[in-house]
């Protein structure tokens, strides 16, 4: 077609011929086109609007035939019944030609053609009354009505096609434009940045403590009793210094500080911080775990030195003083160094030590000072070397600091993604405290603490350009037996995730969570709804809970070998975290609480674990749209592995 611009109206039906379609466009075209496409040979001209109504080729042919039959019926009986080559009429001058005559033929077998086929049409040619312009006008109301609903239709089906990825975009930018930081200004950063304010998210941040009933019974072998008591209740809060935006604001670095503030009115009734419970010393499970491994290679040897430069130094040993050094000397082998560990605990203090300490639900939880062991073993040691220095400090369970120069002095740079530029990596970590890989601190600096003024001791801040024997010079070990079960670049810091999750491949979040040093999968529970927002239900997956030694995998069906953590370590029963590497050799383990899908065994062996999946799972609630928390059960519990205690009688 030539000219004007079309505007599509309705897909239609042709009525002559059922099972055509052909398209009707309202054309304000020139009226000039070529026959030769309607009808080849002819070389008639036709407007645009006649080309518009005719048919589809297969249709055309047949209807030709039609018309060439017709067209010889109309020959028949108004054929000319000259036959001269040229015809004159004398009396009004007018001359015409056999040509003449079949072009009006043609016209006319034409006409015939066009005025049947647009009597079964639902248009027909209306004149325009410009310019010898037409148009095409509707034969019926009914025609008319229906061709506006299809038109409707057809307008809304398009609007409604379009318009979805349209809000989809926008809301995508929305979500974008809240959920990256890259900026003071930005709107989520004053909520990242703390939590002290009023519209800050609230972190309840529970404690509950197994409080041992009988223990002197369980050193002799009886099964420990144990009564659940809490919630001890506090809020978590956090301020985030040293701020700094690199690569454009793609990347964030900052330091952070955390800090647990009492809460009363949510705590049990009648409890306290100063409620003194009693648990497992983990001082003395640490001397037994060092003894055990070290006392062949380090503590007789250094015994043996101790006790003969002593008597080289002085008079001649009496015949009794050597037998009793000998006599003491010989308790060190094989399971001697049992006798050293009885005599460090009856020495230490003045009712000396136990397996077991009685103290304040404070202290267990967040670190104290002055323990009566190691205050004995700074005591020798200071007594030998003047110049070694010693602080009597026990590290908490987590850190409680004080000040944002106490945050400061002992912990690293983190780094995260902004979400800026790629979306899917927001709240990701390169690296977390100074660290893309793993390591720990497990043996700081005694000379950057103090007793007196209670200064924690602590590792330098951590280069990633120290070499392995440095990282170890500097106090920090690798906790696990491979580099990339250390990895925590690339996985979220819990605080968001990826948002837009639609497939299944991405409901699997990679967490590292700090509580436990170990970067863990997080799989899809269920999907349900909350005041009209479709949330997701994260959780640990089953298979990092599972044992690398399947002699433990029974009950059939309910646990397997799972050979992957044995890089973790984890040979014990299913259900158990193995954390002895991250607590210099502590024999420690973290489970769920009442070791919620764990072994069978490990509920056994104890009295008084009553694991419930409502109040003991670990769950995250994610909203799939923006991947933001809205709900975060982070329960965790952490044991002690209590083995043979059993202690040989002395000869004092």
């Amino acid at each position: 077609r030539k000219g004007g611009i079309p505007w599509p109206l309705v897909l239609w039906r042709v009525r002559a011929t059922p099972g055509t379609l052909a398209w009707l466009w309202w054309s304000t075209g020139d009226g000039k086109g070529a026959r030769e496409a309607a009808m080849p040979g002819t070389g008639a001209p036709t407007s645009a609007a006649d080309e518009l109504l005719l048919p589809p080729l297969p249709v055309l042919l047949e209807e030709e035939k039609a018309v060439e039959s017709d067209s010889e019926q109309w020959d028949d009986a108004h054929a000319p019944s000259h036959t001269s080559a040229v015809v004159e009429d004398q009396d009004r001058g007018i001359v015409t030609t056999s040509k003449d005559l079949e072009e009006d033929w043609e016209e006319a077998a034409y006409e015939s053609f066009r005025n049947k086929r647009e009597s079964t049409c639902v248009l027909r040619r209306c004149t325009f009354p410009c310019k010898n312009r037409s148009v095409w006008c509707f034969r019926r109301r009914s025609d008319h009505l229906i061709t506006v609903l299809c038109s409707l239709g057809m307008f809304f089906l398009v609007t409604g096609l379009s318009i979805v990825p349209v809000v989809d975009l926008a809301i995508q930018d929305g979500v974008t434009e809240d959920l990256v930081i890259s900026s003071s200004r930005s709107p989520t950063f004053n909520e990242w940045e703390t939590n002290t304010g009023d519209d800050g998210p609230l972190v309840r941040y529970d404690l509950y403590y197994f409080d041992l009933q009988n223990p002197s019974e369980v050193l002799e072998g009886a099964k420990p009793e144990l009564v659940e008591v809490g919630p001890y209740a506090y809020k978590k809060l956090w301020h985030r210094f040293n701020i700094a935006w690199k690569d454009g604001g793609t990347r964030l670095q900052f330091k952070e500080r955390y800090w647990y503030s009492w809460d009363a009115s949510r705590s049990g009734a009648g409890l306290a911080p100063t409620d003194q419970l009693t648990n497992p010393n983990l001082v003395a499970f640490a001397m037994e775990a060092m003894l055990e491994e070290y006392a062949a290679d380090i503590v007789l040897p250094a015994a043996e030195a101790l006790v003969y430069r002593s008597n080289a130094a002085g008079p001649a040993p009496s015949r009794v003083t050597l037998e009793l050094a000998d006599s003491m000397l010989s308790l060190l082998h094989g399971d001697g160094w049992r006798g050293l560990l009885k005599l460090v605990l009856c020495a230490a203090g003045p009712s000396g030590a136990s397996p077991f300490q009685t103290r304040s639900a404070h202290d267990l939880y967040f670190g104290y000072w002055h323990d009566p062991i190691l205050a004995l073993l700074k005591a020798v040691i200071q007594e030998l070397s003047p110049s070694t220095a010693m602080t009597t400090y026990v590290d908490g369970i987590t850190s409680n600091y004080t000040s944002d120069a106490d945050a400061d002095r002992r912990t690293g740079t983190s780094q995260i993604r902004t979400g800026k530029g790629s979306i899917n990596k927001v709240h990701q970590y390169d690296y977390y405290q100074n660290m893309a890989d793993l390591y720990v601190c497990v043996s700081p600096d005694e000379s950057t603490g103090d007793d007196d003024t209670e200064t924690v001791p602590v590792c330098p801040e951590f280069d990633s350009s120290w070499t392995e024997d440095q990282i170890a010079e500097k106090g920090y070990v690798f906790p696990w037996s491979a580099l990339s079960d250390c990895k925590i670049s690339k996985h979220s810091d819990a605080q968001n995730f990826q948002p837009f999750a639609s497939s299944p491949s991405q409901r699997k979040r990679r967490v590292f969570i700090d509580d436990v040093y170990r970067s863990v999968t997080l799989e899809h529970y269920d999907t349900y709804e909350w005041r009209g927002i479709q949330l997701d239900r994260m959780g640990l997956a089953t298979a990092d809970m599972q044992t690398a030694n399947c002699s433990w995998a029974w009950p059939e069906g309910d646990f397997w070998c799972n050979p992957d953590n044995a890089n973790f370590f984890d040979f014990g029963p299913p259900g158990l975290l193995n954390m002895s590497k991250l607590s210099a050799g502590l024999p420690l383990f973290a489970s769920k609480p009442h070791f919620l899908d764990g072994h069978p065994y490990l509920r056994e062996t104890l009295q008084g674990m009553e694991p419930n999946k409502d109040i003991h799972d670990t769950y995250l609630d994610l909203d799939r749209l923006t991947g933001v928390p809205f709900r975060i059960a982070e329960r965790l519990q952490l044991s002690a592995h209590l083995t043979d205690w059993d202690m040989p009688s002395l000869p004092l």
